[in-house]
């Protein structure tokens, strides 16, 4: 059972306390926020991430050091990103064992013009048990993963780091991560913990030039500020720092409000034409990085099966909402119900996503709930 220890703020001198427990001769502090070497209280704790996160620019594409820089990049670091894709043809010839990796995503046509294809990236904040030695475990998952992967410093984070992937398709993870997920079967295996340590997070980046114009990231972000209670069923996760609340992603929740709301396409336009920030970052879906959505509604695992689950998902809903007829959208309500064209289009493709598929039959997110 865990033990209770009071503690004081090195910040404000407030006393808190702190809950102690031993899983497997490891030590885990939970109810208590590390950053710098100090122990915070709640709200220093939030203080202090506010300062770290304004203290560089959100830009995903910045130029920084080489990826492949070994042990734990800091909490700015951005590598120059390199765009992961199998090719099957190249598998065949034997050609680097069909991966693909190019310094820019590769594009496709839709109505004469060109889009990136639906690259996915994500970051895995980890835990780690006490005697692990984290540098050396950050250049064993670098070299391991022949660094498709990267470790990263994050101050929400007591003891271990966040695993960072380069942007990848999804055929890319279906065919040619197996490497990745042999090491999070390892780190899982010796102790390594996300799902149950409340401070971690898994977040999914999907590229903004994937979405063919901005109704079509509209449809995306509104499906799921529409489908809270489906999205934590499936994902786990129902956290402030993934808020589902569509007035506090526009930034216009406060009763001092008094002009005319955005609408979701506004917002995307604003930040792309001029900058202005309509939205706020702790939200289901961040538009604040210049390239990328950010999906910050996933509980995080280290059982691979569940990262794939989300990563399908993620590309299912793009697909969806770009192919989506205004019949289902109008008929079907189906930017706001779960269960009727969106599982009818996953179910017709349960060949591209079958962890997801089986995730949310698992979780019964497909059933109906007794107020529908």
């Amino acid at each position: 059972m865990p033990r209770q220890r009071p503690t004081n703020c090195d910040w404000c001198l407030e006393e808190f306390y702190t809950d102690e427990e031993y899983i497997d001769d490891a030590l885990y502090i939970r109810n208590a926020n590390r950053y710098n070497g100090d122990w915070l209280c709640e709200n220093c704790y939030e203080r202090a991430r506010e300062e770290q996160e304004d203290s560089f620019e959100e830009d995903y594409y910045e130029d920084s050091a080489d990826s492949h820089y070994p042990g734990i990049l800091s909490y700015s670091s951005k590598p120059l990103p390199e765009f992961y894709h199998f090719n099957e043809l190249h598998q065949d010839l034997n050609i680097n064992d069909g991966i693909v990796v190019s310094p820019g995503p590769k594009t496709f046509i839709h109505k004469n013009k060109q889009i990136n294809l639906p690259y996915l990236s994500c970051e895995l904040e980890t835990e780690a048990p006490s005697y692990a030695d984290l540098h050396n475990e950050a250049v064993k998952l670098g070299t391991a993963t022949n660094h498709l992967v990267y470790c990263k410093q994050d101050c929400s984070i007591h003891y271990g780091f966040e695993i960072v992937s380069q942007p990848m398709t999804l055929d890319f993870i279906h065919n040619k991560t197996d490497k990745f997920k042999k090491e999070i079967d390892r780190m899982r295996a010796s102790g390594w913990r996300a799902w149950d340590a409340s401070n971690c997070g898994f977040h999914i980046h999907l590229e903004k030039k994937s979405f063919v114009n901005e109704l079509h990231q509209m449809k995306f972000i509104y499906f799921i500020f529409n489908n809270k209670e489906k999205m934590v069923k499936f994902t786990g996760r129902n956290s402030s720092y993934a808020s589902y609340e569509l007035d506090y992603f526009l930034n216009v929740n406060g009763d001092e409000w008094r002009l005319e709301k955005p609408t979701i396409v506004k917002a995307i336009k604003n930040r792309e034409e001029n900058g202005l920030t309509h939205y706020n970052r702790n939200t289901a879906i961040n538009i604040m990085p210049e390239n990328t959505c950010e999906l910050r509604v996933f509980k995080p695992s280290m059982r691979f099966e569940t990262l794939v689950a989300y990563f399908e998902f993620t590309h299912c809903l793009w697909q969806y909402t770009k192919d989506i007829s205004y019949f289902d959208i109008y008929h079907k309500k189906g930017l706001k119900n779960f269960n009727t064209s969106f599982k009818e289009f996953a179910m017709d493709h349960i060949d591209m996503y079958p962890q997801f598929v089986q995730r949310a039959t698992n979780r019964k997110v497909f059933e109906e709930t007794e107020s529908m």
